[in-house]
């Protein structure tokens, strides 16, 4: 290890505490894109994010407008950034998003989602602290502390933070296909930080994702809704609620005998998962009615080798003749709403062994070679825009809860994530 790299990493253990409050700063903007009535406080995370980086050459770019809920809203900026243009150093592009998902305390959260909670077992608990909140603000904090101990990054940095990652990131594939060979051209490698070690011991590098179809199949009859003849009264009076035989379950849910194969299943085969259904009665009470219209929501994860239109061409055509088949009056339109590729990277790549070695140095085990189940569809689309290999740098753990209540991020690896980032910037440098 360098001399600069141990005083990087002295200067973030000695500055633990400003970390933290920085991260607080972030949580506190309840950045949620899929909803209009808070598009302005995505925008607002943005601005701090540009005041944040603007002394690092950021720049906002403007990538259009949105239908939403039936408004004409206007998209997030994405914050595009560049520090340093040394020909002699190599260029590394980072990726991450600033929006986050829909958080209510009344979800089940312990504490309000948009004020960060330190535990006292070491938990930042709050809405974004994992995803993507931790590790977008962690970048900006290792380039802070290179400048406060005097020394100059390794490499050249380009970033790109959009702000509707959790609603499909909206018009971002044409920013990244116009700016390629442009905004981003001299990069080397590229490196995003959205996703966790695959467990809570050890930490991680990720080589695959898995795809995603999201379709919604709508069903329409009558112009309005009818009512049912049956009657639903009685059930009121029932004793039984479901919370206690959830509560008091004892079966074994698990489908597979080794973690072998439990993890070919969530990383090499495809799978299909139901949503729900818009449209439907749901709220408290009674209700004795037959829906006008009712969507179905479902999504379909795709795997190497299968092709992404392909499966929406013959989901579509498999739902249509078994519609057919019905031989009714109603009327039945399917659509894909969201669809993004699959990708897969070789760990051997010189991207994969300097983020290895940063491992090492911080951590000092081997990392996991990971795939994951999920998608992120802006991936490939990196990858292919840019054209340079693309390095998945968890920060977080498995139990982070990412997209559930009591999200939360370990100060541990908060704090050692941000070393993480400046040892992979010096080990990109040596290669």
């Amino acid at each position: 290890m360098t001399v600069s790299v141990q005083e990087y990493f002295d200067h973030i253990d000695s500055n633990t505490g400003y970390l933290v409050e920085q991260l607080r700063e972030v949580v506190a903007i309840p950045s949620i894109s899929a909803d209009v009535e808070h598009r302005g406080e995505v925008v607002r995370m943005a601005e701090w994010l540009k005041a944040r980086w603007e002394g690092l050459g950021a720049e906002l770019a403007d990538i259009g407008i949105q239908e939403l809920e039936g408004k004409v809203v206007p998209l997030p900026p994405v914050i595009l950034g560049r520090y340093g243009n040394d020909p002699n150093k190599k260029t590394v592009t980072i990726y991450g998003h600033y929006d986050v998902q829909p958080a209510l305390k009344s979800d089940g959260w312990d504490s309000d989602p948009f004020t960060l909670v330190e535990t006292e077992d070491g938990r930042l608990l709050g809405r974004g602290a994992s995803d993507d909140k931790g590790p977008v603000v962690g970048w900006l904090l290792c380039v802070e502390a290179h400048q406060k101990i005097g020394r100059d990054l390794p490499v050249n940095l380009l970033f790109c933070f959009e702000g509707m990652e959790e609603s499909g990131s909206v018009n971002l594939d044409k920013l990244l296909q116009k700016e390629g060979d442009k905004w981003f051209s001299g990069t080397d490698f590229i490196c995003i930080c959205d996703n966790g070690w695959l467990g809570t011991e050890k930490p991680g590098l990720t080589y695959g994702l898995r795809g995603i179809n999201y379709f919604s199949v709508e069903v329409s009859g009558p112009a309005a809704d009818l009512h049912s003849e049956e009657e639903d009264k009685t059930y009121d009076t029932l004793s039984y609620r479901i919370e206690d035989s959830i509560k008091d379950l004892k079966y074994d849910c698990t489908l597979f005998s080794t973690s072998k194969e439990m993890l070919q299943h969530r990383w090499r085969y495809p799978a299909l998962s139901l949503h729900g259904i818009e449209g439907a009665f749901y709220s408290p009470g009674r209700k004795t009615v037959i829906p006008a219209k009712v969507t179905g929501k479902f999504s379909i994860r795709t795997v190497p080798n299968m092709d992404p239109q392909e499966v929406i061409d013959l989901t579509t055509k498999y739902i249509k003749d078994q519609f057919a088949k019905l031989n009714t009056k109603l009327k039945m339109d399917v659509k894909s709403s969201h669809s993004g590729d699959w990708w897969y990277a070789s760990p051997n790549h010189p991207n994969f062994v300097a983020g290895a070695k940063a491992v090492r140095s911080v951590f000092g085990v081997d990392p996991e070679l990971t795939r994951e189940g999920g998608s992120i569809p802006v991936t490939i689309t990196l990858q292919e825009t840019i054209k340079s290999n693309v390095l998945l740098l968890p920060m977080g753990r498995s139990n982070d809860g990412a997209h559930s209540t009591n999200e939360k991020l370990d100060k541990y690896n908060y704090v050692t994530g941000i070393k993480l980032f400046g040892a992979y910037l010096h080990e990109i440098s040596q290669l």
